[in-house]
């Protein structure tokens, strides 16, 4: 951000000095361009501020390599946003499509005017839009074609093969509200004329992630995502969810198992691959932080790391911070000149200088350092929380939000430390029955919707 920042004004500045000069000199002159230097004095007052695009949520971006201007964002039911001048101006370039929910973007590395788009946003609520399936862009977003997936409900992700931008992978979540075959992980090799489902777990288990390794396009990994919605709540989680790899650009998967990732069932997953050492994989998993779900045990973990490719896996944080309300967030990215700099967005902002051991988290106004997993502080987590079943539970944590469930057998000895809590047929005003049912703070008295206070 502070690289592309500097070099916009850099831009600005010879873009005015050129009307000054005869046309004969400018050539001579960009070839003396000196290159930009920064300094910490100037950078370190930096701070980040609202850029747009105005009106929506944004759950999907996507850049240009090389070109530090360009950039591309999916609004959660906005479509299709674009700016050519680094954030400044968005216009929008999807309006014309009867669909408006965007769940990924990608542009192809070896083409910038192609661009892919998958509809339907993955990152779950109650009351998010789904959507119609994959577009194609072959004119830097000026035009779009729909290219199949029609069914598909929400994408998490595309990849695209760096040198070839017909051959694309797509995970394929599904719409979440039930049974359903048309979801999993999905591949085509034409540009999107046909699609294999190359990756099918069952009906209850949609594909939410698949990279690439950035040296070996042939080696990939995917996330599967067990999860329903019900109109009075959402189950994240069974034995559906799951990382796999392949060897063979996506043809065939296999999923892994032990080495040290989570022996019990999981939720949802995001993977990432670092480019400048893709023997190291991070795997931010939703878990049950050790707290039993439907009387069935689960794995304490949030963030796990691989130093082999894969193979062999380690826990390299316990912090809930890093997911927060994993089936709505969950997302982590390596950046792409150093395997230890990582960065986690949901609820708080953080990153890590060192493999996910430590980060530096942003909460509102405050910045922390901390460091997590140790076994006595896993141990006290366990206590804290060995009567509460995971659901809805709001807690304080360093200035944060953490969330855990309560399960609704225990509504009433946990009412007070509710903020939400579900249930059906709830009576509304006007007789008409109503499936939320909020829950006061502070006094643990209910409060319908609508009703008179």
């Amino acid at each position: 951000m502070l690289t592309m920042l500097t070099l916009l004004h850099s831009r600005r500045i010879l873009c005015a000095g050129a009307l000054l000069v005869p046309a004969s000199s400018l050539s001579a002159q960009r070839t003396t361009l000196a290159p930009v230097t920064l300094d910490s004095a100037h950078t370190s007052a930096l701070r980040y501020r609202y850029i747009g695009p105005v009106g929506n949520r944004v759950a999907s971006v996507a850049g240009v390599p090389g070109d530090f201007n360009t950039y591309y964002a999916g609004a959660a039911s906005g479509g299709i946003w674009k700016s050519v001048d680094a954030g400044i101006h968005w216009r929008p370039i999807f309006d014309d499509k009867n669909v408006s929910s965007i769940g990924a973007l990608a542009v192809a590395p070896s083409n910038p005017s192609i661009v892919w788009t998958g509809t339907g946003e993955p990152w779950i609520r109650s009351h998010i839009s789904i959507g119609n399936g994959v577009y194609k862009s072959t004119d830097a977003g000026r035009t779009w074609t729909h290219v199949g997936l029609d069914s598909s409900g929400r994408i998490g992700r595309i990849a695209i093969d760096p040198s070839n931008p017909d051959i694309v992978l797509v995970a394929a979540q599904g719409h979440s509200y039930g049974p359903q075959k048309e979801r999993g992980i999905y591949r085509t090799t034409d540009g999107g004329r046909t699609w294999t489902q190359v990756l099918f777990v069952d009906e209850n288990t949609g594909g939410i992630d698949v990279v690439m390794d950035p040296s070996n396009p042939r080696k990939l990994f995917a996330a599967t995502w067990q999860f329903e919605i019900h109109t009075w709540g959402r189950e994240s989680g069974g034995p559906g969810s799951a990382l796999y790899v392949s060897s063979d650009e996506g043809a065939t998967w296999t999923r892994l198992r032990g080495n040290g990732l989570p022996t019990h069932d999981v939720g949802k997953i995001s993977v990432a691959v670092a480019k400048t050492d893709p023997n190291r994989v991070y795997a931010l998993i939703e878990t049950g932080d050790g707290v039993p779900i439907h009387d069935k045990p689960t794995d304490n973990g949030e963030l796990w790391r691989s130093d082999d490719g894969g193979t062999n896996w380690r826990v390299a944080s316990y912090d809930r911070n890093l997911g927060c309300r994993q089936p709505y967030y969950t997302r982590t990215v390596v950046s792409t000149d150093n395997a230890d700099e990582l960065y986690f967005l949901c609820a708080t902002f953080s990153r890590s200088l060192d493999g996910g051991l430590t980060h530096i988290r942003r909460c509102g106004r405050s910045r922390r350092h901390e460091r997590y997993g140790t076994q006595s502080a896993r141990r006290a987590r366990r206590r804290q929380s060995r009567h509460v079943d995971r659901s809805l539970q709001r807690q304080s944590h360093g200035g944060c939000e953490r969330r855990r469930r309560i399960d609704f057998h225990h509504a009433r000895t946990h009412v007070a430390a509710a903020t939400v809590a579900h249930c059906t047929d709830v009576p509304r005003h006007d007789g008409h029955p109503r499936a939320l049912l909020r829950v006061r703070q502070q006094t643990g008295r209910p409060v319908i919707p609508g009703a008179q206070q």
